[in-house]
């Protein structure tokens, strides 16, 4: 748990706490890194999706070499495994979440929570931007 400053308050984490929104700031820690931004200096938040582009060039490379080999057994692994990396590729992408100031960015992968807890977050940390800049 993170130390809070005086008047500060505690509003919202996600990722066991590795994220944290404060009624002042927002904070990563994470491991070795630790990055702090106060609400009034964030000037984008973003969910960004990456999709891994070499399962998707394995994934026909391993088409085409089905059809090129030849023959009924390696045309078939070569579908299957193919449809196997294409299901990976889909259903495996890295998701971040970028909070940008004009002294840096956090980022911080996602993967894990769900879409619903990430924009609840972010709603929260608009809200409670909007809070400071009416103080």
């Amino acid at each position: 748990m993170i130390a809070l400053l005086t008047n500060e308050r505690l509003v919202a984490s996600i990722d066991n706490d590795q994220v944290v929104l404060t009624n002042q700031r927002l904070q990563l820690v994470s491991g070795s890194n630790f990055r702090v931004i106060h609400l009034n200096q964030i000037s984008f938040i973003e969910v960004e999706v990456k999709y891994n582009y070499l399962i998707l060039v394995c994934a026909v490379i391993v088409f085409v070499g089905g059809f090129v080999a030849g023959g009924k057994d390696i045309l078939l692994i070569g579908v299957i495994l193919f449809l196997m990396l294409m299901a990976m590729y889909i259903y495996l992408p890295s998701k971040n979440i970028l909070i940008r100031s004009s002294g840096g960015t956090i980022a911080h992968r996602v993967n894990g929570i769900r879409n619903a807890d990430i924009h609840r977050f972010i709603f929260l940390v608009q809200d409670q931007m909007n809070k400071t800049k009416l103080v």
